[in-house]
């Protein structure tokens, strides 16, 4: 059982959750709340990241057993892959080699230590281009496919991942990076899902990204608490960094947008 709501959701997303109401009450962030208050936080949270409940939580009781899950069907991840692959890199399709790992210093630095080769500048890449779906049309990334659309394979990363170096492992690191580099992160769950695909015996890590239309997404520089933010947005084949001039003319086309609908 994951040990906060974020967490919580994140498992949703990742592979789902089978737990009962009960279990989930005695989260921190409902610690102190009535069981109707927490029926009523629960609907909101499934809610906004639109997570389906089984049964669904208006039915049965507290103790009574639920699986809670927002993944998409593997064969919309493949298909996504696909398409992708087809279409070749552009506004809505990103390819990254890796999450991390600096394949480049791999082959011309044989001595370097293997926990020095993951590195945040890697990861921030990844992060930026997400960001930069979100504040635009959204898009696809896949980690793991070469800029030419051949496949590398997350796997290739394990060995230099730390921790028990698989897939769940990786899987942690992803997330543990979205919540690092993006200050908002449990507000952008709903907009994201991804799902881990085969493709010529490699492992790919396809990421499904929706248009945030209500608010403007910002990526963190560096890892960690007090780095300057950065509001990127996808043009092309590029995510490109936003001046304060055009990260006004953003918020004015978001509100002009919004008042005709």
């Amino acid at each position: 059982m994951p040990s906060n709501i974020v967490d919580f959701v994140s498992a949703a997303y990742r592979s789902g959750v089978e737990c009962s109401i009960a279990e989930i009450r005695v989260l921190p962030e409902y610690e102190g709340l009535s069981a109707l208050e927490v029926l009523a936080a629960l609907e909101n949270v499934c809610k906004q990241a639109k997570i389906d409940c089984f049964p669904p939580i208006e039915t049965g009781e507290l103790d009574d057993v639920r699986v809670f899950s927002a993944r998409k069907l593997s064969n919309e991840f493949y298909t996504s892959l696909d398409q992708s692959l087809r279409a070749g890199e552009g506004h809505k399709v990103e390819f990254k080699q890796t999450l991390g790992l600096n394949t480049r210093r791999l082959q011309n630095d044989q001595g370097a230590r293997h926990e020095d080769l993951f590195q945040d500048e890697i990861i921030h890449e990844v992060i930026k281009t997400i960001t930069a779906f979100l504040n635009a049309d959204g898009g696809t990334l896949a980690i793991g496919i070469c800029d030419n659309g051949s496949p590398y394979g997350i796997e290739n990363e394990f060995p230099y991942i730390g921790g028990s170096k698989n897939l769940d492992q990786w899987e942690l690191r992803l997330t543990a990076a979205l919540s690092s580099f993006i200050p908002d992160y449990r507000l952008i769950l709903g907009y994201l899902q991804y799902g881990i695909v085969d493709r010529n015996g490699c492992k790919i890590c396809v990421v499904i990204v929706e248009p945030r239309r209500d608010r403007i997404c910002v990526c963190r520089k560096a890892n960690k608490d007090g780095s300057d933010e950065i509001v990127y947005l996808r043009a092309g084949n590029q995510s490109l960094k936003l001046q304060a001039r055009e990260i006004e003319a953003l918020v004015f086309d978001r509100v002009r947008k919004e008042g005709n609908r």
